[in-house]
C-alpha cells in the first residue's frame, strides 16, 4: 500500500477497499484544568493580542452537554481526569492514533502521538498510564517521525481500510509513510495550506464513506482534487462558519448524526437538505483555543 498524494495515483474504487469494524468508543478528558495559558493557535488570543479568558463553569457545563450527546447516541463514554494542570489535555484528540484490531500488529490499539508544542507534550505520557491501566496496549512510530497528533491529522474513513492523513504545522508526511508500510494501508495525504487550519479535523469532517464536510480553502489544488475524487457528495462548509465557529470540526458517529457547533445555521442547512440530523451544541469556550466538537474527543 502507498501514500498517496496525487488524484491520479489513486488507482481503486471505495468498493475495492476492504471492510473494517467502526469505531464505538469515546473518550473524553474532564476540563477542570481547562484555560489559556499560552498561544499555540491563531484562536488564543484576542483581537488586541492578548490571551483570551476562560469562563470555566460554561466551559464545564458545555463538556458535560457534549458527553451527554455522545450518551444519547449509545456511544460508550470512557472519561478520564488530568492528573496534572495541562491545560490543552481537554483536547483529547491530539494525543494517541487508534489502530483497528483487523490490522493491528502487536495487539497495540494505539499508536503513540508526538504533539508538536512543547507545552503539550506531557499529555501523551498522562494518558498512556491511564489507557494502560485498562489494558490497552500502545506501539509508536520512528525516531525519524518529529510531530504527529493523533486523530487531530489522521480521519480513518468510516468502515474502511484507507486512512486520510493532514500534512502540515502539526505532522509530519512521514508519519504518514510510516503508518502505510506499517499496517500496509493506502493513506491519502493533505497538504494544509491556511494556519487557521491547522489540523486536519478542523477542515474535513467525513460523515459517511460517500460523503464529507469540508472547506476547501484549506487544502492545496492536489488536495482538493483527492477529496473530489473520493467523495461522491463534499458538501462545502460556509466560508464564515468553518473560519469564526469551527464548523468543519463537527462529527458524525454513525453517518447520520452530525454533531456541529451551534449557530453555524448555513452549514447545518446544507446537511439537512442531504438528511443528516443535524445536532448542535455550544463549545464557545473551547473555540476560544482552538477546538470544538471533533478534538473534544477520541474516537477508538
Amino acid at each position: 500500500m502507498v501514500l498517496i498524494e496525487r488524484s491520479n495515483q489513486i488507482n481503486f474504487t471505495l468498493n475495492e477497499i476492504p471492510e473494517i469494524n467502526f469505531f464505538k468508543n469515546i473518550l473524553m478528558v474532564s476540563p477542570e484544568n481547562f484555560e489559556i495559558q499560552y498561544a499555540i493557535n491563531p484562536f488564543m488570543r484576542d483581537s488586541a493580542g492578548n490571551l483570551k479568558k476562560i469562563n470555566k463553569r460554561k466551559a464545564k457545563s458545555q463538556w458535560s452537554n457534549l458527553l451527554q450527546t455522545f450518551t444519547n447516541l449509545n456511544l460508550s463514554i470512557t472519561k478520564f481526569k488530568p492528573e496534572e494542570k495541562l491545560p490543552d489535555i481537554v483536547f483529547c484528540a491530539n494525543q494517541f492514533f487508534p489502530i483497528p484490531n483487523e490490522i493491528s500488529i502487536n495487539k497495540e490499539n494505539f499508536l503513540e502521538g508526538k504533539m508538536f508544542a512543547e507545552e503539550r507534550k506531557a499529555e501523551v505520557a498522562l494518558l498512556k498510564n491511564q489507557f494502560e491501566n485498562l489494558g490497552y496496549n500502545f506501539s509508536q512510530l520512528s525516531r525519524k517521525v518529529t510531530k504527529f497528533e493523533g486523530t487531530g491529522d489522521g480521519i480513518w474513513h468510516p468502515g474502511k481500510k484507507l486512512l486520510w492523513g493532514g500534512i502540515g504545522a502539526r505532522t509530519d508526511i512521514m508519519a504518514w509513510q510510516e503508518i502505510s508500510e506499517k499496517y500496509d494501508i493506502d493513506v491519502i495525504a493533505l497538504n494544509l495550506k491556511h494556519e487557521t487550519f491547522y489540523h486536519l479535523d478542523t477542515c474535513l469532517c467525513i460523515l459517511n464513506q460517500t460523503t464529507c464536510l469540508w472547506n476547501p480553502d484549506a487544502f492545496d489544488k492536489n488536495g482538493q482534487e483527492l477529496i473530489r475524487k473520493i467523495f461522491d457528495l463534499p458538501i462545502e462548509a460556509d466560508k464564515n462558519e468553518a473560519e469564526s465557529m469551527m464548523a468543519c470540526n463537527a462529527f458524525c458517529p454513525d453517518g447520520k448524526n452530525v454533531i456541529i457547533q451551534q449557530g453555524c445555521l448555513k452549514t447545518k442547512s446544507k446537511l439537512e437538505q442531504f438528511g443528516f440530523n443535524v445536532i448542535e451544541v455550544d463549545t464557545s469556550e473551547f473555540i476560544k483555543a482552538g477546538g470544538s466538537v471533533f478534538c473534544l474527543k477520541l474516537f477508538f
